[in-house]
């Protein structure tokens, strides 16, 4: 639900609260007023929210692979499989699954070739916290995490579709929850990466 909301949600929704953001900026007597208020406030501009709206090919891959990857998980889950019907439609579940894996993958190797990883988020929201020229090597470090993550996620759907085929059922099982679990996490980090940035901040 989080996902689609994100997805359906979040463009006219930043774009409300970034233009009553601008005028209380507007209000304000001078650039330290400005400075302090977004100290003490984690103020999302509006161009990294709608970062991948400038993107087509974004979206028909990322964002519509993520809709279709979610809602498809979701059924996966949650609905019976007992009659010879119902693992039918589990089995067509399954490949409108894979087919959404596909175009997530693609999605996010589109995100690095343009460069709109999230990396550049922070840097631009929290710019005192962040070095302005990122060293080669970090940012090595960084698509190599985003890699290795990647990797990971499309493995577990590789194996979870494997395993249904040779119908190993409680390793397929097995696998369909570590794939699951390699996905979700992108969603949640929207909510805890903000949250921990700012735990940190009144902590340190």
């Amino acid at each position: 639900v989080f996902q689609v909301a994100w997805i359906a949600l979040v463009p006219p929704a930043s774009r409300v609260i970034q233009s009553a953001i601008d005028g209380w900026e507007a209000e304000m007597a001078t650039t330290a007023e400005v400075a302090t208020f977004r100290s003490k406030f984690i103020v999302l501009p509006t161009s990294v929210m709608l970062k991948h709206y400038a993107w087509p090919t974004v979206l028909v891959t990322h964002h519509l692979g993520s809709i279709m990857w979610i809602v498809a998980m979701g059924l996966q889950f949650n609905l019976p499989r007992k009659t010879a019907e119902e693992r039918q439609r589990h089995r067509l579940v399954g490949k409108v699954a894979m087919a959404a894996v596909a175009l997530i993958v693609l999605g996010v190797l589109r995100i690095i070739a343009v460069d709109l990883h999230a990396y550049n988020d922070y840097r631009a929201t929290f710019a005192r916290d962040v070095p302005k020229d990122q060293p080669l090597a970090m940012q090595a470090l960084t698509h190599l995490g985003s890699l290795t993550i990647l990797c990971y996620f499309a493995v577990s759907a590789a194996q979870t579709w494997r395993l249904a085929l040779r119908r190993d059922i409680a390793r397929h099982r097995t696998w369909s929850v570590r794939h699951f679990c390699s996905g979700i996490w992108v969603a949640l980090q929207r909510i805890l990466i903000p949250c921990g940035h700012h735990l940190a901040s009144l902590c340190l």
